[in-house]
Formats: C-alpha cells, sequence, structure tokens
C-alpha cells in the first residue's frame, strides 16, 4: 500500500519525488498510513467481528495467493527474454486456484455456525430481545 501511494504522489507531484523517495518519508508514511487504518478499524461500531474477520480472510487471501502470481507473471513478461515455462506456469494457475478457492470458501466459514463439543463457532445464535439489544447503540440510535 505504501509503495503505490509513494507512485501515486510522485507521479502527481514530480517536483516532491525526491522528499517521498528518502526512507525516512516512506517510514513516516507508514505509521500515518497503519494509523489510519487502526482508528478506522476500532472506531467503527457498525461493524461486528464476524464481518471483519470475513473481510480480512478474503482479502489476506488475494493479497498472499493471487496478487503475488498476477505480479510475477506480469513482470516476468515484461523484463524476461524467455518465455514462461510450463512448470511456472501451473504453479502460478495452481496459486490463484488456491487463492481463488480460499477467497469463495472464507465467507461460508465465517457465515457457518459450527456447534461442537469444542464449543460454538460462527455468528452468534441470538433471537427477540437479545438481538433487538444489539441492534440498539448504546445512544438510542439504530446502527442498520
Amino acid at each position: 500500500m505504501r509503495e503505490a501511494l509513494v507512485e501515486l504522489l510522485s507521479s502527481m507531484m514530480p517536483e516532491w519525488d525526491l522528499a517521498f523517495s528518502k526512507v525516512a518519508f516512506q517510514n513516516v508514511f507508514s505509521i500515518v498510513l497503519l494509523t489510519a487504518v487502526v482508528l478506522t478499524s476500532t472506531s467503527a461500531h457498525k461493524i461486528d467481528a464476524m464481518a471483519i474477520n470475513f473481510g480480512r480472510t478474503t482479502a489476506g487471501t488475494l493479497l498472499i495467493y493471487v496478487i503475488p502470481a498476477v505480479l510475477w507473471v506480469s513482470t516476468y513478461r515484461t523484463f524476461m527474454v524467455s518465455k514462461i515455462q510450463t512448470h511456472q506456469m501451473i504453479g502460478v494457475v495452481g496459486l490463484v486456484a488456491v487463492g481463488v478457492s480460499l477467497a469463495v470458501l472464507s465467507p461460508i466459514v465465517w457465515l457457518t455456525r459450527i456447534d461442537s463439543r469444542f464449543g460454538a463457532m460462527g455468528p452468534p445464535d441470538v433471537s427477540g430481545a437479545e438481538a433487538q439489544a444489539l441492534r440498539v447503540h448504546p445512544n438510542g440510535s439504530k446502527w442498520w
């Protein structure tokens, strides 16, 4: 995220390119971005833990498996003289398939309630007055 934003800033303000390329600027920029993400995620009362976990696992699997494979293929095609070999392409397709399948499975995992001998997992099983109490913010406003 940091590198993409630094590149965007560099292209929008080329006269500041030297400042944007400094490690000190990039470290401070990372701290500012991390602080913004933490403040946003901790201040949102309207999002419950299940939605956060769902988004985190879906985006995480895409970030870990799919995006690097696609970037590798595009970089290889741009900078390498030889063509991509069959076993390399099989590996890339396998990684993308694993990433997409895990991204598809994550909503199923986070939206399925599993009762086992180790305890209940998944969305809470609430109904009636308890569900209504969860929908009302402490100041009295409804959040949906």
